[in-house]
């Protein structure tokens, strides 16, 4: 039997979900959000049933090269995406 996320009993429980927020950018710049508003659903009912929801994700691949001198490697943080993800909630 398939269970879906209506169906768990999840008051008080921490849990950990796996979301696909590797999302296209162009710098800090997310420009298509589809798949952090796809996840919006189970997360909001998630928390809305008591959860305490940790979310798991990455964002992008290292492109690994020799640095030069004094040049640092690219931040490659999801922080902007769950920014957005926050603001969504609040919709």
């Amino acid at each position: 039997m398939k269970k879906v996320v209506t169906d768990l009993q999840v008051k008080d429980l921490k849990v950990l979900v796996r979301v696909d927020f590797n999302v296209p950018h162009k710098g800090a710049e997310i420009t298509d959000d589809n798949r952090i508003v796809a996840a919006i659903p189970t997360i909001a009912e998630l928390v809305k049933k008591g959860a305490k929801v940790v979310l798991m994700s990455h964002l992008g691949k290292v492109a690994w090269k020799k640095l030069k001198k004094g040049e640092k490697l690219v931040n490659f943080s999801s922080e902007d995406t769950f920014s957005l993800c926050e603001t969504s909630r609040n919709r």
